[in-house]
């Protein structure tokens, strides 16, 4: 479905996803992690993806924009499905590209680029009535158009002669983007604070309030001491 690429956005110092899994693991295990630990990395993974999709919703709906580190890029593939063949051998053809699952419910903020891999082409991003509109102006007939029909497609209206593209957008599970591996930097500008939302929920749904985990900490601590 895409063209492997690292995400765009690394930062010095930001944690990586196996990171971040496992030093929420420490805490809610009160920093006495065994082999035989209770608790699932893929499940405590999808609530670290389930948290960051809320904090990027909250800073969206709070400021109307998205930092930059949420984002990450992937290579797509313009493909396109038959729609008619015409008796006088036209073919009648749509184009579109998929992607990984975006985030919805913040607006067009789900995509900031969708173009050329040379960054120098991006195209428009219309409505499903804009793209139709777009089709019959002079000065918009020959651009290159998309419209997002689902959270993993969007149509292509004047397709670029380029067959592959990049899209840079914010996925709602960075696992499912090519290219991207749990020990890259996890895309979040703030994963401490992605963290303690994660671990309380887990620690209030465990019934564990922070001073029972801060004590064995302590106690840990000690024990390591003598």
């Amino acid at each position: 479905m895409g063209i492997s690429l690292l995400p765009f956005f690394k930062s010095i110092g930001m944690k990586t996803k196996r990171e971040i899994i496992y030093s929420i693991i420490e805490f809610v295990s009160g920093f006495h992690v065994t082999d035989d630990s209770p608790y699932d990395e893929q499940l405590i993974g999808d609530k670290v993806d389930d948290v960051r999709a809320i904090l990027i919703k909250q800073q969206h709906r709070e400021n109307k924009n998205v930092d930059d580190e949420f984002y990450q890029m992937c290579g797509v593939h313009i493909e396109n499905e038959l729609l008619a063949n015409l008796d006088d051998g036209i073919n009648i053809k749509r184009f579109y590209v998929t992607f990984p699952a975006l985030i919805t419910n913040v607006g067009w903020d789900n995509i900031k680029y969708l173009g050329r891999k040379t960054m120098d082409g991006k195209y428009n991003r219309r409505s499903i009535d804009g793209l139709v509109a777009a089709r019959g102006r002079y000065w918009t007939r020959r651009t290159t158009d998309y419209s997002v029909v689902s959270a993993t497609r969007a149509i292509i209206r004047n397709e670029d002669t380029a067959e592959n593209i990049i899209i840079l957008g914010l996925f709602k599970s960075p696992s499912t983007v090519p290219g991207y591996s749990d020990n890259d930097p996890y895309p979040v500008p703030d994963s401490y604070k992605l963290e303690m939302i994660v671990k309380q929920d887990i620690a209030a749904a465990l019934g564990v309030m922070p001073d029972e985990i801060n004590d064995a900490r302590h106690n840990a601590e000690q024990n390591r001491m003598r």
